[in-house]
């Protein structure tokens, strides 16, 4: 019996707890980095969405991250990052401009990442998904011009959706 007490204050205690299937010791760094991204503005109406995924096949999950808020959004989307975990904090990988809701994951893999697509509008773009291929060294910045390209017909819808357009899942950046 005691064993299990000492189990379960254990479970209590661990630095990462899952709390309805979200790593809250991961969501807490990953606003931690945005909030040192937007340390100059400290909107306080600014939400996040996060979403984790193994880009590059190493077995850790990379995040993909977009800030909304006045600051970071304009009529042609959000600034979105791509993050890696290096010794026990998120850097910035990538940093993708104009993102204007989804962000998916392709099946399709270049130097060893995969690629994504995202939804581009606004700002006087024909609204529909780029896809955008890892160079080696990063995403491109912007998805409305080369190195991205447009998606072929179906070719975003067969990936995994990652940040949806709707934001419903945004949590406050500030706060808590």
């Amino acid at each position: 019996m005691m064993g299990k007490i000492l189990f379960g204050l254990m479970l209590l205690c661990s630095s990462s707890v899952m709390a309805d299937g979200i790593d809250q010791s991961r969501e807490a760094s990953v606003k931690a980095f945005l909030r040192g991204i937007d340390a100059d503005s400290r909107d306080p109406n600014a939400r996040y969405v996060a979403s984790f995924a193994d880009l590059n096949g190493d077995g850790k999950q990379e995040a993909i991250v977009q800030i909304i808020s006045d600051e970071w959004c304009g009529s042609g989307g959000c600034s979105t990052w791509v993050l890696v975990q290096q010794e026990g904090r998120w850097k910035e990988q990538s940093s993708i401009s104009i993102v204007h809701g989804d962000v998916r994951l392709l099946p399709h893999v270049s130097h060893g990442w995969h690629d994504l697509s995202v939804f581009v509008a606004g700002g006087g773009l024909t609204p529909g998904y780029a896809v955008l291929a890892f160079d080696g060294r990063r995403y491109p910045l912007n998805p409305s011009v080369p190195p991205a390209r447009k998606a072929r017909p179906g070719e975003a819808e067969a990936g995994r959706l990652l940040l949806s357009a709707s934001y419903a899942n945004a949590s406050p950046l500030y706060g808590d």
